[in-house]
């Protein structure tokens, strides 16, 4: 019994020592062949709208960030968020400027404000709209100030820093491609 085992072991030594051995030569073999090859074929798809879209997403949300470092007046610094439209269950992706973001929360808080106390139900609001209107109107003209402000920011600070300017050159590219995309 002690013989047949050992010659069990023996041959099973054997075997193992012999598939080393022909994994060693077939690896060098492969990598004689990957050497000797005098060209190499790379296949690579065309990328999708989808993957377009999401690479978009990031280059701009890096875009955002050098921005935002650089800019000196937090106001102006741009923040980008998903949020679900009302009656819509599809999320949508939004940047904007913090004080565009502080208006429509002050907006929200005035009309909470009129509801609460009132306005809105019984009449009141008709008395003080044409202050409404003037306050409107002098909020459309600093939302149209402010915009102005951060258009020339970005365009000042994209042109002075060499990597703000390089993401911008690289979003560009991107919503280019996007735009003449052909699918085929």
């Amino acid at each position: 019994m002690i013989l047949k085992l050992s010659i069990a072991n023996i041959l099973l030594a054997l075997f193992v020592s012999n598939l080393a051995v022909a994994q060693t030569e077939a690896g060098d073999s492969n990598s004689q062949q990957e050497s000797e090859t005098p060209y190499e074929v790379v296949i690579t798809g065309q990328p999708s709208k989808a993957y377009y879209r999401e690479l978009i997403q990031k280059v701009e949300e890096d875009y955002f960030a050098r921005f935002n470092e650089l800019n000196t007046d937090d106001m102006y610094d741009m923040y980008c968020y998903e949020y679900t439209p009302t009656m819509s269950h599809i999320r949508k992706r939004a940047c904007e400027p913090l004080f565009m973001i502080r208006q429509r929360a002050a907006d929200g808080a005035n009309l909470a404000f009129s509801f609460s106390t009132g306005g809105v139900e019984w009449g009141i609001a008709d008395a003080i709209g044409s202050v409404q209107n003037e306050s409107e109107v002098v909020r459309q003209n600093n939302r149209k100030r402010n915009y102005d402000a951060l258009v020339q920011k970005i365009e000042e600070l994209t042109l002075a820093d060499k990597q703000l300017g390089e993401i911008a050159n690289v979003m560009a590219q991107l919503k280019n491609r996007l735009e003449s995309y052909s699918g085929n």
